[in-house]
């Protein structure tokens, strides 16, 4: 009998096959909700990496607590700027990473519209039970 290991747990190709079709349900189940809800998916999408820019993106491209990172893609930047001015694009990802103002407004950005989601399916539902037949 063929068995596979994960995590210590042996699978075998019956477990495996139930796993994997579980799986397969679960991605064509997201993927016709997505091509059936295209702005929603698009709106969620967008409030979820607004969330994820400060924590994740930022350090990413070398934007750090103290400052550009050497040898990153922000550093590369602000050398090609030379002295950077307050109120640009380069200005405000770094005030984002530094934990300023600005990362507030992409928090504020990712929850506020996961809320105007999650408000209009709780107003589809609840208008739904209300005239309920």
């Amino acid at each position: 009998m063929l068995q596979h290991y994960y995590n210590g747990a042996i699978l075998d190709n019956a477990k495996l096959s139930y796993i994997l079709g579980r799986l397969r349900n679960f991605t064509a189940s997201v993927t016709s909700y997505m091509h059936k809800h295209p702005w929603e998916t698009a709106f969620a999408l967008l409030s979820i990496l607004s969330i994820t820019i400060v924590p994740v993106i930022l350090p990413t491209i070398g934007f750090s607590a103290i400052g550009p990172v050497a040898q990153s893609i922000a550093a590369a930047w602000q050398s090609s700027i030379g002295i950077v001015a307050a109120g640009t694009p380069f200005a405000f990802l770094q005030s984002a990473a530094m934990g300023g103002a600005a990362a507030g407004v992409f928090y504020g950005a990712g929850v506020a519209g996961l809320a105007v989601l999650a408000s209009k399916k709780a107003a589809g539902w609840a208008v739904g039970w209300w005239y309920r037949e």
